[in-house]
């Protein structure tokens, strides 16, 4: 009996110790799992602010060139046409910075701390927490299609979410309304900051397209001219070689070429670089503006698409339940004084 204890003893110590080692090995893959998932968010942050600073350059890099190509060469200042000319661009230009500085600093809209839905009972406070959990061990990312009030809770920051709310793992928080997470305006488009995302996408739209108008325009002046000289410094040449005109009309004529270089590949490395960009934007600009229209979001395209199809194959009439109308949907991003549309001061919704 002595020798069967001794030998139940050791196999119970042993047990123990490889649970204990199970339970270390956890500990140490969860801890690891988590160290580098905050490397990556720290890591993703650093890439945002690098795009934020990108979108910095770039803005002072055209305005920069429109100066050195467009705006000096042709001395606006001294006449009026070229005067109303600056002043639109700059106009333009103070637009596309107000908002993309009200993008970036304006928070889109957390979720207060210790919210609860009002009207919602203990048994669905309970049944929200409780399907979260599920999803959680299920490792389900996407929800089930809400009806129009649900009661839902976040694991992540332990708070319960009113409709249209959903974690930004950037942000790391809860975001109303969240339409997506740019990394170009290094935040949350979400329900306060939405109204300056969409000025900044058409402000910056309106600003690549004068500021390509003014390149283009610069560009065919310096071509006209560069056919000019070329017809005349042929006609001169032609002289020199008949004898009519010495070799110093040749020189003086190579010398009246006045259009520095550097201007030509200012303006061409910007058309290329504006371009694309300009289409781009105009792309997201009536995406965005599509979706506005009918009142929904980045995230909510998807149950829309689906709730959609659903409707299509019971042959019914869709309607998304939050669609208020085409101008009460952007009276809602906007503000109800269509004069205050395109300026930068907050909506009633979005306060």
């Amino acid at each position: 009996f002595f020798w069967m204890g001794e030998r139940v003893t050791w196999c119970t110590d042993f047990v123990n110790w490889e649970f204990f080692q199970h339970n270390n090995n956890t500990q140490q893959q969860h801890n690891d799992t988590k160290t580098r998932a905050t490397g990556e968010r720290q890591r993703l942050r650093r890439s945002m602010h690098c795009l934020v600073i990108l979108v910095v350059v770039l803005v002072g890099f055209i305005t920069f060139s429109v100066w050195q190509t467009v705006f000096i060469p042709w001395r606006w200042w001294e006449s009026v046409w070229g005067l109303c000319n600056m002043l639109v661009a700059h106009f333009l230009l103070a637009m596309v910075v107000i908002q993309y500085a009200k993008t970036n600093a304006t928070d889109p809209g957390r979720v207060p701390p210790g919210w609860k839905p009002p009207q919602a009972s203990k048994e669905e406070l309970a049944a929200a927490v409780e399907y979260a959990e599920q999803q959680r061990r299920e490792k389900k990312r996407r929800h089930k299609l809400w009806g129009k009030d649900p009661v839902r809770y976040c694991l992540k920051c332990q708070e319960f979410k009113p409709p249209r709310t959903h974690h930004c793992k950037d942000c790391q928080a809860c975001i109303l309304k969240m339409d997506h997470h740019c990394p170009w305006v290094g935040n949350c488009v979400g329900l306060r900051n939405h109204k300056y995302f969409l000025l900044f996408l058409i402000y910056t739209s309106a600003g690549m397209t004068y500021a390509a108008g003014l390149l283009m325009a610069r560009l065919i002046t310096m071509l006209s001219a560069l056919s000019a000289f070329s017809m005349e410094r042929k006609a001169v040449y032609a002289q020199v070689k008949a004898g009519e005109a010495d070799q110093s009309a040749a020189d003086a004529i190579r010398d009246l070429w006045a259009i520095p270089p550097v201007q030509i590949v200012l303006v061409v490395l910007n058309l290329i670089l504006i371009v694309p960009i300009m289409l781009s934007l105009y792309c997201l600009l009536s995406y965005q503006l599509g979706l506005v229209a009918e009142n929904t979001t980045t995230i909510e395209e998807y149950d829309t698409l689906v709730l959609k199809r659903r409707a299509k194959l019971q042959k019914q009439k869709f309607r998304w339940h939050y669609d208020l109308g085409c101008k009460e949907n952007y009276k809602q991003v906007f503000g109800t004084e269509p004069s205050q549309w395109l300026m930068p001061v907050p909506s009633a919704h979005s306060s």
